[in-house]
């Protein structure tokens, strides 16, 4: 149990206590529920009190010890989690801030992911796993308390204000995620794209009108898991040998191979030249799934002979050092390599 959840059990123990008191009081003595619920606060709080006229009957008596005994414990208690709360609130608290904000300004290239339900936990924990660094942006305290690794870099929050987005770094980030409701994924991406324009940036939707306003909103690929599921389910049923080769690349159980998408910048040394006589395949080992031409067209399994401009997009496959390579040879002459 979190030390919150404590502090609010040990609060509610409080109220029902001095409650019972107040009813035994004044069914046993015979009070008003004002003098029953004075008594009450003023036994549990231990400050001292004066008996009613008379004295109590055997029953108050016994009542009373009860109540000192219940009482005096719940408010230690309540009142012991409470210091505790607040010194982990104030002192604490800022401590990791102050942690968070360091560990974050050295990270480069980093992957911020924002929300951590079962999506964006499936993308995170396969992130992580793959050796990228990660930071999550989770709202719900509950579960950035308790359900994210102690290890990785977590800042509680909305993701769709501006500021969470400056305090995950997305300055010095490479790619952000957006792994929560459609509306909120859809302000996270309008704030992320118009502080960064060169930040490769990736959305959840539910459905197609989503999807299509994701784009628009800047996102450079939106994902649907209803779809990309009832596609899988179909391929695996009428194609099953693609797509036990797609899980062999995107997952690489049985081979470290990886897909990765380069762009032809200016200057580059394969500006203009065919795919034969780049010499991609002998040079670096990787294999050219498609290009991507600007105009939006996608040349799939390309033939040799297939041109290479400026501002085409390569999809490759292949192990890490394979595309390095390929990274080299294709940023080789250009002012600052870039890839995605």
């Amino acid at each position: 149990m979190t030390r919150r959840r404590r502090l609010f059990l040990g609060m509610g123990l409080l109220v029902v206590t001095a409650a019972g008191g107040t009813i035994a009081y004044a069914v046993i003595e015979d009070l008003s529920l004002l003098d029953a619920l004075y008594l009450s606060i003023i036994t549990i709080s231990t400050v001292g009190f004066a008996e009613p006229s008379g004295g109590f009957s055997t029953a108050g008596q016994i009542a009373t010890i009860a109540l000192v005994v219940v009482g005096v414990g719940t408010v230690f208690y309540t009142a012991t989690v409470g210091l505790e709360f607040l010194l982990e609130e104030i002192i604490a608290g800022r401590a990791q801030s102050r942690f968070e904000r360091r560990r974050i300004r050295a990270m480069e290239n980093h992957v911020i992911v924002c929300g951590y339900g079962r999506v964006g936990r499936a993308v995170a924990e396969r992130l992580t796993d793959g050796g990228s660094k990660v930071v999550v942006i989770e709202l719900d305290s509950h579960v950035s308390e308790s359900a994210i690794p102690a290890d990785w870099t977590v800042l509680e929050g909305d993701a769709t204000h501006d500021e969470m987005l400056d305090r995950a770094g997305i300055n010095s980030a490479s790619v952000l995620i957006a792994a929560v409701e459609d509306n909120d994924n859809l302000a996270i991406v309008l704030s992320a794209r118009a502080r960064r324009q060169d930040i490769r940036i990736i959305a959840r939707a539910s459905d197609q009108q989503s999807e299509r306003k994701l784009y628009l909103a800047g996102a450079d690929r939106v994902v649907s898991p209803v779809a990309v599921g009832a596609e899988r389910l179909a391929a695996m049923a009428v194609d099953p040998e693609l797509s036990e080769f797609i899980d062999i690349a995107v997952h690489g159980d049985l081979v470290d191979f990886k897909i990765r998408e380069i762009t032809i910048r200016p200057g580059s040394a394969i500006r203009d030249q065919t795919l034969a006589d780049s010499t991609i395949r002998h040079t670096t080992g990787a294999l050219i799934l498609a290009v991507r031409r600007r105009d939006g067209t996608v040349n799939v399994n390309p033939e040799g002979d297939a041109v290479l401009k400026e501002g085409d997009t390569l999809v490759a496959i292949g192990t890490q050092e394979q595309l390095e390579r390929l990274e080299g040879l294709v940023n080789e002459g250009t002012a600052s390599p870039q890839s995605s």
